[in-house]
């Protein structure tokens, strides 16, 4: 939406031309699907336009409002990443943002860049799926190996003291 306001004194104003410059990374779909439903099929290119239009230098959760990368939202931006684009960087960018994040407490920041940390289990949690899903999807073990695995392991290892004696999750850190 676009809302143009414009105030003059005595005489008229004339506006002959608008432009807008739109900037994010050039996304460039590798899929096509179909289903059974039209009306299912109507809403892909809005949910398409959605998902391009957080493609930045990293994920971003929403253009307009926050313009972070969160954990949670990321968990679907790469999932879509994976099954309708070839190109993954931004999703690679995200993870590597998100280890090297990581506070005093050893857990990935909730979200980045931002000059507040905002620590929360849960999304740690999520960044471990983050990882385990860059595998499953990309294969790429060895950059895995040595770009996440160490501060993945230090994550880790702060969250198995969540753990209580009956082995499941209990009291867990952060929002």
């Amino acid at each position: 939406y676009l809302k143009i306001r414009v105030q003059t004194a005595e005489e008229a104003i004339e506006l002959k031309r608008l432009a807008l410059l739109e900037t994010g990374y050039p996304m460039s779909a590798d899929w096509s699907f179909r289903s059974s439903d039209p009306a299912w099929d109507a809403t892909l290119p809005l949910l398409t336009r959605g998902l391009e239009l957080g493609a930045h230098e990293t994920w971003v959760d929403c253009p307009y409002y926050e313009q972070a990368n969160y954990v949670g939202d990321t968990v679907l931006h790469a999932l879509s990443n994976y099954v309708g684009y070839t190109d993954v960087r931004l999703t690679k960018n995200s993870l590597l943002g998100f280890i090297r994040s990581r506070g005093t407490q050893g857990l990935v920041n909730e979200r980045f860049p931002t000059q507040w940390r905002q620590e929360s289990g849960t999304y740690a949690m999520l960044y471990v799926l983050l990882v385990r899903d860059y595998l499953l999807w990309q294969g790429e073990g060895d950059w895995v190996r040595w770009e996440l695995l160490p501060g993945l392991r230090s994550q880790l290892e702060e969250m198995l003291h969540w753990l209580g004696p009956d082995g499941h999750v209990g009291k867990v850190i952060g929002w």
